[in-house]
């Protein structure tokens, strides 16, 4: 059983807890509850971190794909409508120049997926 839930039950026993012997269970799982919310911060920021897309490799893979639709990946509508925009754009380097790219987003409730094409870059000297 983790510390944080150890003093959760202890102070949550349906009995009141004295601050002070509230105070000591804190004091004597101190580094245990630190280390316990390190450990899931940073569980958060790769949980985060593996749900972004590599728009390197997603836009390496529409060039090998031209005209293809690509998925890049599963965002909150609005933010998947931004990053349409900055495909668009080009504002993602990864996708310039800009026009070379087409990208739409597929809803599904609050959710959209995040599509992108190659199309090659228009226009000319």
């Amino acid at each position: 059983m983790s510390a944080r839930r150890t003093i959760f039950d202890a102070l949550t026993a349906g009995s009141a807890v004295p601050q002070l012997e509230a105070a000591q269970l804190l004091n004597e799982h101190r580094d245990e509850v630190r280390r316990e919310i390190t450990q899931e911060k940073q569980h958060a920021r790769v949980k985060r971190n593996n749900n972004r897309a590599s728009h390197i490799d997603v836009a390496a893979k529409a060039k090998a794909t031209p005209l293809k639709w690509v998925l890049v990946a599963t965002y909150k509508a609005e933010s998947a409508s931004g990053l349409a925009h900055q495909v668009r754009s080009a504002m993602l380097t990864s996708y310039r120049p800009a026009g070379a790219f087409e990208a739409e987003c597929r809803r599904s409730g609050r959710d959209a997926e995040l599509y992108v094409r190659y199309v090659g870059a228009r226009g000319g000297a």
